[in-house]
């Protein structure tokens, strides 16, 4: 009995080392180094991981405003991604907002990994683009991993719990055999 606990005490160590580890490969100074199209891609990543189907990095020079096309949840999005070193303005917002209605998409959104100017947000309101900024870019990148990570590791530590809680009844059964022979 005791050699089935200390194997459930080395999973459940693995685990939670496997799932806390919270650093991600790439940080934002990484991401301040790429290139517009090299940030598009790892935009499009980072949408997949966000649980987005169906992404596409558009054409460069034509692309309306729009340099990714996702899927979630059954809606269609424009995504604009804008690598700038100063806040961004409201023209991001209007190219991705037209580009949304180019595309037949139903929701527009841009990302970026600065911050959005006050008109930009003003006008990320009436026009119902979704707006991602550098704080959220960070969570994208590394801060959904916990709550994520944090759900697998109480799913499977109530499995084990409840596989060890078996053992023990199982292991209580023998016993209660053995004293009545």
């Amino acid at each position: 009995m005791d050699i089935l606990f200390g194997l459930v005490g080395i999973f459940l160590k693995l685990v939670m080392q496997k799932y806390s580890q919270v650093s991600p490969a790439i940080t934002l100074f990484n991401v301040d180094q790429m290139q517009g199209h090299e940030f598009e891609y790892f935009v499009a990543q980072l949408l997949r991981k966000q649980g987005f189907r169906s992404v596409k990095v558009t054409s460069g020079s034509s692309d309306f405003g729009v340099d990714i096309l996702a899927t979630k949840y059954f809606t269609k999005w424009a995504i604009q991604c804008k690598r700038y070193t100063s806040n961004l303005s409201r023209t991001a917002i209007s190219d991705a907002v037209a580009g949304k209605a180019h595309y037949g998409c139903a929701k527009a959104m841009v990302v970026t990994n600065s911050y959005f100017s006050k008109q930009a947000l003003v006008f990320s309101k009436t026009t119902n683009c979704t707006l991602i900024d550098r704080d959220a870019l960070d969570i994208w990148m590394g801060g959904s991993l916990p709550i994520k990570s944090s759900f697998v590791f109480r799913k499977i530590f109530f499995l084990i719990l409840f596989i060890t809680s078996c053992a023990c009844l199982f292991y209580g059964f023998l016993l209660w055999l053995s004293f009545y022979q």
